[in-house]
């Protein structure tokens, strides 16, 4: 009895030792790991507990594997014009809506087109044209990407065609921006007047800056993040030059007149080339197909008259 109290003892001590030692680590664990995220940003073990490393296969595997798949996942969107290329170009082309409405319908349009080339594969099989399989998945897969392409390019030309507008009412708007100016008033007074008057997009576009800035927002910020959604080059700088003339107190009659000036050669160079460009383009009806008309109408007689001659 005593040797059996004795060896109950000492396990009970080893047993109370072993808890002793383990118990403070589990449960200081416990309680780092739920303070961790929590305190991130004032401390730094709490940063290292937050982002230790994993050491389960699957979540090593998914952390090895991420990059590239991430990066695969995005080359995939960019070549079928993904949300962060998308979102830029939405802006720029100046459409009614929101962006999120406008990827609905896209991805709306691309399960019709991918419902209408199952349906039509599976009408070709149907009839024995082609093959059933390969003629339904690739009339599908076909439907989906000529629907995205197709709305990719109807928003990529509207983009296109909004910027060229904007570059061809750039000199009239900051000639009028100007002479504003030089009448006294401040900047924003002569944004709301020009952005009142004028009634193309760069107008719109002001106007809608100077809806903000009623509503509070700081306008040096809002006018760069319309340049960027504008995406013109001479708007984009314009803005910056007003943004520094604000900055060190320069005279903004004058920048405004400079700009004005630039912004005129730049447009009248720019018809010049336009001018050369047409000239050349009218080169090709003209060699394929008035020239030998002429020459038709002009050997043509001659010929039948040597034969008859002869």
């Amino acid at each position: 009895m005593a040797t059996a109290g004795l060896l109950g003892l000492l396990l009970g001590l080893g047993l109370w030792i072993v808890l002793g030692v383990v118990w403070p680590r589990v449960s200081t664990k416990r309680w780092d790991q739920r303070l961790a995220p929590y305190l991130l940003d004032v401390s730094q073990r709490a940063r290292d507990i937050h982002s230790a490393t994993q050491t389960d296969p699957i979540v090593v595997a998914g952390q090895l594997l991420g990059p590239s798949v991430t990066g695969t996942i995005r080359r995939i969107d960019r070549a079928f014009g993904g949300r962060t290329a998308q979102e830029s170009v939405f802006a720029t082309s100046g459409r009614g809506g929101s962006f999120e409405d406008f990827r609905a319908r896209r991805t709306m349009g691309a399960i019709a087109g991918c419902a209408g080339g199952a349906l039509t594969g599976l009408l070709f099989a149907l009839l024995g044209v082609s093959p059933g399989v390969q003629s339904v998945i690739g009339l599908a897969l076909g439907g989906t990407v000529v629907t995205l392409w197709s709305h990719d390019y109807r928003l990529t030309r509207a983009a296109r065609a909004r910027g060229e507008r904007i570059v061809e009412e750039f000199p009239t708007v900051i000639e009028l921006l100007g002479l504003s100016l030089a009448a006294g008033d401040s900047l924003p007074r002569a944004l709301a007047r020009v952005s009142r008057r004028a009634n193309g997009e760069l107008g719109r576009e002001w106007a809608r800056v100077m809806a903000l800035v009623d509503l509070g927002a700081p306008l040096t910020p809002t006018l760069r993040e319309s340049a960027k959604r504008v995406s013109a080059p001479h708007v984009t700088a314009f803005v910056e030059h007003l943004a520094q003339a604000l900055d060190r107190g320069a005279p903004l009659a004058e920048v405004v007149a400079a700009h004005a000036r630039d912004a005129k050669e730049e447009y009248t160079r720019g018809l010049v080339d336009k001018a050369g460009k047409a000239e050349v383009a009218m080169l090709v009806p003209m060699v394929l197909l008035i020239l030998p008309v002429t020459v038709i109408f002009a050997i043509y007689p001659g010929i039948q008259a040597i034969e008859i001659g002869f």
